[in-house]
């Protein structure tokens, strides 16, 4: 015998009227709300790496996770020397737990008591929307990883992508991905209006251009150009700099590959995130222009680039992403708890079926009343710049 009386309940239905005070129907409650949120608009969580786990860890603690880094082979001949030991090593990439959110729902005996037969109900609703907003945060970190650590950009800033006859945004994207090396598990998470467009392409709602009526019925755009479309209404827009009439100040040039680059000549202000278009390739900046130098991502220069070129910064626009699984990491841990414990009175841990997050549901007695409180906690990296493309809208 605990100190809460535990009641049989048949959970057959989504939810049940038990009385809330009974814990063991929290928990299919919780359950129930998870499915519902993981069904909705969320590209990017299940687009990414993610490292689950149960352990418990302290606000801006690192992760230390294992990474692979870009292979150089060299010339090799028959020899009696050895391998040398500059070769591939394991390596490892540190990650940092720096988000940490909760949201409390608070339940009075006068508000079980007024919702009767339907609190169960209501409180499912409840965590749905906790739930919900907690995944937006989630996604919207994610995006902010994404935004300054892409490797280069294609489309037009401003202009919303698949508004001509051609379906060639896929195209761009899966072959900057292809000239980078990506590997083949990628994922397109289109900003809603992008997915809008898509979803009014003709070539995507005629059956005969299609080849399935999915967009037609259903709204599911699917794959294309090898890679899983998905939406996320996270992609919010990057603003531009003010930077103006630039131009590359380095004796020689630049050769493909280089990533740093001097700039002198032009005004104003180029941030990390913005798109740059240096000769026939745009390139999305990873260090906010300093001391006339800016930083673009891995792989850098795609062509050699003469001293004075120019280097123009691209308008304000609303992203979407294509990467492979492995360029960003999610890493998902529960809040540390004093070895003492605190004053909850319940305690349990839901995990999304289908995103493998995770969240803590504690409920702590008050006067006449009790609060459950949803926490989670989580770290974003993106670690593979050049397995990462922006499609500019």
């Amino acid at each position: 015998k605990t100190a809460y009386e535990i009641k049989e309940c048949d959970w057959s239905s989504d939810v049940c009227s038990s009385d809330l005070n009974d814990f063991s129907a929290i928990i299919p409650i919780a359950v129930s709300a998870a499915q519902v949120v993981s069904q909705e608009l969320i590209g990017h969580i299940p687009s990414v790496t993610l490292y689950p786990s149960a352990e418990r860890i302290a606000m801006g603690q690192n992760i230390v996770m294992p990474f692979v880094g870009v292979a150089s082979p060299s010339d090799w001949s028959p020899s009696m020397t050895l391998p040398s030991d500059n070769g591939e090593t394991p390596t490892t990439q540190t990650l940092t737990v720096n988000y940490a959110k909760t949201h409390p729902i608070l339940w009075t005996g006068n508000d079980e008591l007024a919702a009767g037969t339907v609190g169960a109900s209501m409180l499912q609703n409840q965590f749905t929307q906790v739930f919900r907003a907690i995944n937006n945060q989630i996604e919207a970190s994610i995006v902010a990883a994404l935004k300054p650590a892409s490797s280069r950009a294609r489309g037009t800033a401003g202009t919303v992508p698949f508004g001509n006859t051609k379906i060639d945004a896929p195209a761009w994207m899966a072959g900057v991905l292809d000239a980078n090396g990506a590997p083949g598990d990628r994922s397109l998470v289109l900003s809603t209006a992008a997915a809008e467009g898509a979803r009014q392409h003709q070539n995507l709602t005629q059956v005969a251009n299609a080849g399935t009526t999915d967009i037609l019925n259903n709204g599911v755009i699917g794959n294309l150009a090898g890679m899983r479309v998905r939406t996320s209404g996270q992609n919010s827009s990057v603003t531009a700099g003010t930077g103006a009439s630039y131009q590359i100040n380095h004796s020689g040039g630049y050769v493909a590959g280089d990533t740093s680059l001097v700039l002198d000549t032009g005004t104003g202000t180029i941030l990390a995130g913005n798109v740059i278009t240096i000769g026939n390739y745009s390139y999305v900046v990873k260090t906010a222009l300093t001391s006339n130098v800016v930083v673009i991502n891995e792989p850098g220069l795609m062509e050699t680039v003469a001293d004075n070129a120019a280097v123009t910064v691209a308008a304000t626009y609303t992203p979407s992403f294509a990467y492979s699984r492995d360029a960003v990491i999610l890493a998902t841990r529960l809040p540390a708890l004093n070895r003492l414990g605190d004053a909850a009175i319940f305690r349990e841990v839901v995990t999304s079926p289908s995103s493998g997050i995770s969240y803590e549901i504690a409920a702590y007695a008050g006067d006449h009343a009790i609060t459950f409180a949803v926490y989670a906690l989580w770290g974003v990296k993106a670690v593979q710049p050049r397995h990462i493309a922006t499609l500019l809208g």
